[in-house]
């Protein structure tokens, strides 16, 4: 390390973050890298938090959190999914709570070539969902 510049670590680490996101950077629109969707949910309410075209690859991973808008207690999950163009499968674990649980349902469906991950409020209150999408490529 002695021959390495800070600015030279620096630029190493711009340029792996850069490699890992895609050549698209943090938009992924190229369907690869890292995005993030937030929306905001009613009551009784169904949201599609995020959607992936099923082209672009069989698998994503979200790390999900859904905030109560009046109380701010959250919760967090991560949800994997996967397809074969036809078919989806999911699974959702390492949830946890800041504060109360905020009541909520997750589902992964195909719809119109497109993966959906799908948020559906059970709280008294508004809530937003924020989505970091992680995405595989074909």
């Amino acid at each position: 390390m002695a021959d390495t510049t800070r600015v030279e670590v620096v630029e190493e680490i711009t340029r792996k973050v850069e490699v890992f996101r895609g050549p698209s950077g943090a938009d992924g629109a190229d369907g690869a890298g890292i995005t993030e969707n937030k929306i905001t949910i009613a009551t009784t309410a169904t949201g599609v938090a995020d959607s992936v075209p099923i082209a672009t690859g069989p698998a994503t991973r979200w790390l999900l959190t859904v905030t109560d808008n009046v109380t701010g207690d959250q919760t967090q999950s991560e949800v994997w999914a996967g397809n074969d163009g036809t078919l989806v499968g999911h699974t959702r674990y390492g949830i946890f709570t800041i504060g109360t649980p905020v009541p909520h349902d997750v589902d992964v469906v195909i719809l119109a070539g497109s993966m959906e991950l799908r948020v559906t409020n059970n709280a008294l209150n508004t809530v937003t969902s924020r989505a970091v999408r992680i995405q595989t490529s074909t």
